[in-house]
């Protein structure tokens, strides 16, 4: 993966062939000390698990698909979870007859390329733990 600052709040991503974008994307953000962010993407990838969050049972239901995709729209932000930080993203894919899969992205092999935008945010952004979900939500009241 490449990067290169073209303003002080954004940021260019270009991920190559063998790319893995969530722990790349995870790495960068650690590296750079970026307290919060979004970005969006677009490219393809050779193999990827996406999940579907299942609201009765509280888990996310994997699916791996396993041959080349567009990836027509890729967005998220990352923000702080258990003193860590915490991407975010939903994934929208296009396969070879036009039809499309979506979910939450876990993993993303990149082939050839995935050109991603980011803008950074000075002020961190917290999740919590919902009750009612389990999800790990934004929660704008919470303070480093």
């Amino acid at each position: 993966m490449k990067s290169k600052h073209i303003s002080a709040r954004e940021i260019v991503l270009i991920f190559e062939s063998g790319d893995k974008v969530s722990e790349q994307l995870l790495a960068f953000v650690n590296a750079e000390n970026i307290p919060t962010c979004h970005f969006h993407a677009i490219g393809a990838f050779a193999n990827v698990t996406i999940a579907y969050f299942n609201l009765k049972t509280k888990q996310y239901e994997k699916i791996e698909i396993n041959e080349q995709l567009e990836v027509a729209s890729l967005i998220g932000n990352v923000g702080w979870y258990d003193g860590a930080p915490n991407v975010h993203a939903h994934v929208c894919l296009g396969k070879r007859d036009g039809t499309a899969s979506a979910g939450h992205l876990i993993e993303g092999e990149v082939r050839p390329t995935l050109e991603m935008f980011m803008t950074i945010s000075d002020e961190p952004l917290f999740r919590r733990q919902d009750e009612a979900t389990g999800l790990p939500l934004i929660d704008l009241d919470v303070r480093a």
